[in-house]
């Protein structure tokens, strides 16, 4: 196959809507109006009120606080977790040591 597998042209690339009265490719197609003559896009998606949301799912979305440790428990609690997984680990691998 190689390079001569690859086509030498893109194809062309064709506008999906076009603006009713200049005949332009429509830049944006949420825009209400065409960007180049002013005139009313009908592909254009209705702008509903933005929705306001609920203040019971704002609560709901809030970060829960956790109770604040001490860094000597912090330290402790890392350390602990470092044992343990070391434990874990050294127990896997003892395993599968040759002897």
């Amino acid at each position: 196959m190689g390079i001569r597998a690859v086509p030498r042209a893109a194809p062309a690339v064709e506008a999906k809507a076009t603006c009713a009265s200049c005949g332009r490719p429509l830049a944006l197609l949420k825009a209400p109006t065409c960007l180049y003559c002013g005139a009313r896009n009908p592909h254009a998606e209705p702008e509903s009120g933005k929705q306001a949301i609920p203040p019971a799912l704002l609560l709901a979305l809030e970060p829960k606080l956790r109770p604040q440790m001490s860094s000597q428990a912090k330290w402790w609690r890392r350390m602990l977790i470092f044992s343990i997984s070391s434990t874990i680990v050294s127990a896997l691998v003892g395993t599968c040591v040759k002897h």
